[in-house]
């Protein structure tokens, strides 16, 4: 074999370039594969730590809705009754007191409430 690679320098150190570059082909190809494996690990680990931060800020929002809505009903409901009583009280309330224009207007109004009216 020395015979050969001797005799054949050329062809040898072609060959032995060739193999350096497929070895070194194959460490840099390990070594991006492991690269890419840590980079999409980490990418991983980002995502669900924001997925937890959402779910927590969700979490969060939903309680403090919450509280809103709970303190909010009882407000509702006293709006609601006194709304009830405003429109009871109007409909209760009888036609809406109209000035009379005339005299005559007022001696009838009194007439017809039974007063005895004697005009000058």
């Amino acid at each position: 074999m020395w015979k050969w690679i001797n005799s054949n320098r050329v062809v040898a150190g072609v060959i032995a370039l060739a193999l350096m570059v497929a070895f070194t082909s194959a460490a840099d190809g390990y070594r991006t594969r492991k690269l890419l494996k840590a980079a999409q690990t980490s990418l991983e680990e980002a995502d669900k730590a924001k997925e937890r931060e959402l779910a927590d800020a969700k979490k969060a929002w939903d309680q403090r809705d919450a509280d809103a809505g709970r303190r909010l009903a009882p407000v509702l409901r006293e709006r609601d009754a006194l709304r009830a009583k405003v429109a009871a009280l109007e409909a209760e309330r009888s036609k809406p007191f109209v000035a009379p224009a005339t005299d005559s207007e007022i001696v009838s109004r009194f007439e017809a409430l039974g007063y005895l009216v004697r005009v000058r």
